[in-house]
């Protein structure tokens, strides 16, 4: 699968999950691009500094609405797919 390109005003809402994998601390953020659709997850990981990164670069992306590159796969322990230009 292809890479998405959206821009930021895209992303209707960034929704933050916080819950317990096991005995670690989870950390997920999905992205529904559109009013209606399906939550599509960006970023799961354990690394509290690598969520709150991906985070502030996607409130940044959406707020000056910029181009976000979204990969075919999203998700994953790194916030990989998130290029502003």
């Amino acid at each position: 699968m292809g890479n998405l390109s959206i821009r930021g005003k895209e992303i209707n809402r960034l929704v933050t999950k916080f819950q317990y994998d096991g005995k670690e601390m989870c950390f997920e953020i999905s992205l529904r691009i559109k009013e209606n659709s399906h939550l599509v997850l960006f970023l799961k990981t354990n690394d509290y500094g690598k969520f709150r990164k991906a985070f502030d670069e996607l409130m940044n992306i959406r707020a000056e609405n910029e181009l976000l590159e979204l990969p075919g796969t999203i998700g994953g322990s790194s916030p990989q797919g998130i290029y502003a230009a």
